[in-house]
């Protein structure tokens, strides 16, 4: 089902206009959302540019963003379903995705890591992989580009119940893997959603060439946990870290004890013509761990 989303362009806010090219990526927030954690439409007059805003003010802009919001609608004749955060062209583009973000819950949100992800495995390749996992998948950001853009098997998991909000980012997850589906077969990939909690271990018996996550490391008491799943699941793994996170060099030593081999290189600098809004912030590597060779 197309939606009635807005994207900010030279005139302000305009409707996002279907069909989509097939190198297009539209990051999405439905409307409430919007609404109730950001600015779209500025500040009413009389409201100073001064956060946190006073609880009259903030009730006054609440008030002028729905209003806003509501002239805007009769404006377009149409019941407007979210706003455009980002839009992006992929190189590799063979089909265009449709991703929605929900601000309120940290795993429903699309964080610097994941774009270094995608940028690393641009820059470093699959290296043969056709039928990948990816963990904490998140709002699927990862999984489907490598789908659509590669052509490949992708299993996008994520847990339930292991922190809050982790049902609605499994719920979001599974709509966009839907949302998406038709596209993504389109271009010759497919994906599927796995409901993976990692201190339960793979239940059953995969053929993975490569497992790939972006901050993942967040938990320490769930490393052990975490490197059980990834050497059941495949001989390989590519992550990006923000070493900045808990435990980083903590998990790195849980891989030296059991002799897997990592190498890391910097990518930090690979999202810079994006202009993220976060993209200052961290110190990122891609780490390449081999189950396989022994690194004792």
């Amino acid at each position: 089902m197309l939606r009635q989303l807005l994207i900010r362009d030279g005139l302000g806010w305009q409707l996002v206009s279907w069909p989509l090219p097939p190198t297009r990526l539209l990051l999405f927030s439905p409307s409430f959302a919007v609404l109730s954690t950001a600015l779209p439409h500025g500040l009413p007059n009389g409201i100073q540019k001064e956060f946190p805003l006073s609880v009259k003010d903030q009730q006054e802009t609440e008030a002028w963003q729905l209003l806003s919001h509501q002239r805007l609608e009769e404006e377009l004749q149409v019941e407007v379903d979210g706003y455009v955060s980002f839009s992006v062209d992929r190189p590799r583009g063979q089909a265009p995705l449709v991703l929605r973000e929900l601000p309120e819950t940290v795993g429903s949100k699309v964080w610097r890591g994941a774009w270094l992800l995608w940028k690393s495995l641009e820059v470093y390749g699959l290296q043969g992989a056709s039928n990948i996992l990816e963990l904490g998948s998140g709002v699927g950001l990862v999984g489907l580009l490598l789908a659509a853009d590669r052509g490949v098997h992708v299993t996008l998991s994520e847990t339930r119940s292991a922190y809050a909000g982790a049902a609605v980012t499994f719920e979001n997850l599974r709509q966009n893997v839907e949302t998406n589906r038709w596209n993504v077969a389109q271009s010759g990939g497919d994906v599927e959603v796995l409901e993976l909690d990692w201190t339960q271990g793979l239940d059953e018996k995969h053929d993975f060439d490569l497992v790939i996550g972006s901050d993942i490391l967040y938990e320490p008491h769930l490393f052990e946990d975490l490197l059980d799943v990834l050497q059941a699941a495949a001989d390989r793994a590519i992550l990006v870290q923000n070493l900045a996170r808990k435990g980083t060099q903590y998990f790195l030593q849980l891989c030296e004890q059991r002799c897997v081999a990592v190498r890391a290189v910097d990518v930090s600098h690979l999202d810079e013509e994006m202009k993220l809004l976060d993209a200052k912030d961290g110190v990122y590597q891609c780490w390449f761990l081999d189950f396989t060779a022994n690194g004792c």
